[in-house]
């Protein structure tokens, strides 16, 4: 059973050592994809900035509990620099302060600016008391965007969120 497993073990590191590193990342199990990535981060600072980017936010979202982590995305972002979400069009047409929901626990990096999939995250696990918090903020404080999921979802750094007031 061992040689087995073993050969099984040998054969996915070798399948996984001929792909790209996107392709590795999809082989890869979602609870260890951002360790994995943080181990290919060589292999990523060669890719160029928008592909850096694209892996990177498709890691974050596909990420079911990325607050876990929060230090090491906000290490992550910051390093990559500025988010071409951000030159996006629908992004620039925000107003310089924009007002942002977060739906649960306030330390997080995941905002929104629909309130109503704020109130969906605060009560998707059924809380006794769900919480939805706000705040305003500086659209320059954004990390990142993205709607992939089609949630709004604006990443925002901890340092920038002054003054939250609960929503709900």
């Amino acid at each position: 059973m061992n040689n087995y497993i073993n050969k099984a073990v040998s054969a996915r590191e070798q399948h996984i050592k001929d792909k790209s590193l996107s392709m590795q990342l999809g082989i890869v199990e979602r609870p260890f994809r951002l360790e994995y990535l943080l181990n290919k981060f060589d292999e990523l600072s060669q890719l160029k900035h928008l592909d850096q980017w694209e892996l990177v936010s498709h890691i974050w979202i596909d990420s079911e509990n990325p607050s876990v982590n929060l230090d090491i995305w906000l290490w992550l972002f910051n390093h990559l620099g500025t988010s071409p979400s951000l030159s996006d069009e629908y992004f620039q047409s925000l107003p310089e302060q924009i007002t942002l929901y977060r739906g649960g626990l306030l330390n997080g990096l995941s905002w929104t600016n629909d309130l109503t999939k704020a109130r969906w995250f605060a009560n998707r696990f059924k809380p006794e008391n769900p919480e939805i918090w706000q705040i305003t903020i500086n659209k320059s404080d954004v990390i990142h965007f993205t709607d992939e999921r089609n949630e709004s979802e604006f990443i925002v750094s901890p340092k920038s969120i002054n003054h939250p007031i609960r929503a709900n």
